[in-house]
């Protein structure tokens, strides 16, 4: 589906630093010309499972959007299976299930949400919002 501007784009990461069990979550926000629009930073407790991580990246990032009231959006993410997951062409029997179901239903009330699969290298001001994210205690936008 191409949109018309103006649309905008949400990219999102995760960062793991085991030692402390702690998780840095990065959102960011572009409009159709590239420029920046807002930016949400957290830090939680990572609990063993990096994929139910990754699925949280995600959520960070349509939280912002639906926040800001900024649509339509493409939301892109670095983790294949999770975009999978999330665009219904696979199925997860583990706890990100219910997690998974709830994006599904949030997206499926307004068709101005896109989840694209991005190459890492185009992720990098979310990642390195991640890392920013473990020096913090507070959920920041």
């Amino acid at each position: 589906m191409a949109l018309k501007p103006p649309w905008y784009k949400v990219n999102t990461n995760v960062v793991v630093n085991e030692a402390e069990s702690a998780l840095g979550l990065g959102a960011v926000i572009r409009n159709s010309k590239g420029q920046f629009m807002a930016a949400s930073i957290c830090k939680k407790t990572f609990t063993s499972d990096i994929e139910f991580a990754k699925v949280e990246a995600a959520v960070e990032g349509i939280k912002l959007a639906i926040d800001l009231g900024i649509v339509p959006v493409v939301i892109e993410l670095d983790f294949i299976n999770v975009v999978d997951l999330i665009n219904g062409k696979q199925v997860s029997n583990k706890k990100i299930g219910w997690l998974i179901l709830n994006i599904q239903n949030i997206l499926s009330k307004n068709n101005f949400f896109i989840v694209n699969l991005v190459v890492r290298n185009y992720n990098t001001v979310a990642h390195s919002l991640t890392k920013m994210a473990l020096t913090q205690i507070d959920h920041i936008v």
